[in-house]
């Protein structure tokens, strides 16, 4: 039976961040006012967690099976790419959310699980010298006017 398999801290922390997510999501169109630092910290603890809990579920499902399990990270890819279209109503891979995140990082563990050393040098290459090329070429800043480090109100923790 699958549920004598699952371990009842890993489905509380994923319940704990199904909330957080629903919550973090849903705020802006439910609340007109601004929750403050304390309530965004605690909405920006659902991806961490996700990507957590996936690597986590990810080490158990390699350990159990000893070989790769491609087939999890194609089917988060596909959830993320039917929310985009159903939900969103946009193009697949238009945003880089915690899905698509989560999909790849399974489909690259999984890669990364059977690769020898040689394999992982190069994958590591190939990863810093693609993202030096992209950055260079894009010339990608990220930017976040919310808050300036020498702007100490906007720390309002109530």
């Amino acid at each position: 039976m699958i549920a004598e398999n699952r371990l009842g801290a890993v489905d509380a922390f994923r319940t704990i961040a199904i909330w957080i997510m629903i919550v973090a999501n849903s705020s802006p169109y439910a609340l007109d006012a601004d929750m403050g630092t304390a309530y965004r910290l605690i909405c920006s603890l659902a991806a961490p967690l996700f990507v957590f809990l996936s690597g986590y579920a990810l080490f158990i499902s390699q350990s159990k099976h000893q070989k790769p399990n491609y087939s999890n990270g194609f089917y988060i890819l596909l959830s993320a790419v039917l929310v985009d279209l159903i939900s969103w109503q946009i193009w697949p891979f238009h945003t880089f959310d915690v899905l698509y995140l989560i999909g790849f990082a399974w489909l690259i563990n999984s890669f990364l699980y059977q690769a020898n050393t040689k394999q992982l040098g190069l994958v590591i290459l190939l990863i810093v010298g693609l993202s030096l090329a992209l950055s260079s070429y894009w010339q990608y800043q990220f930017e976040n006017p919310d808050i300036k480090l020498n702007s100490i109100q906007h720390f309002n923790f109530l």
